[in-house]
C-alpha cells in the first residue's frame, strides 16, 4: 500500500501552489528591478540565500510545512 506524499494530504490544491509561485515571481521581479534594493540583495546575498534555504529546509525536516506533521 502506498501512501499519498504529504503534500496531497494537506488539503492545498494545485491552483494554490501555483498562485503562491507567480506572486513569489512577482515580488522578487518587482524588488529586484528597484536599484536600492538590487543592490542591498547583491552585497548580502551570500549571507541571506543560506539562511532562507536552512529555514526552509527545517521546516520540511520538522514536517510542519504542509500540516502533515506526525503523519
Amino acid at each position: 500500500m502506498r501512501t499519498r506524499p504529504c503534500i496531497s494530504r494537506s488539503g492545498w490544491r494545485p491552483g494554490g501552489v501555483r498562485i503562491l509561485l507567480a506572486a513569489w515571481i512577482a515580488a522578487d521581479r518587482y524588488f529586484a528591478n528597484r536599484p536600492v534594493v538590487a543592490r542591498a540583495l547583491s552585497r548580502w546575498e551570500h549571507i541571506l540565500l543560506p539562511i532562507v534555504l536552512i529555514g526552509i529546509g527545517s521546516l520540511i525536516l520538522e514536517g510542519g510545512a504542509f500540516g502533515c506533521k506526525g503523519h
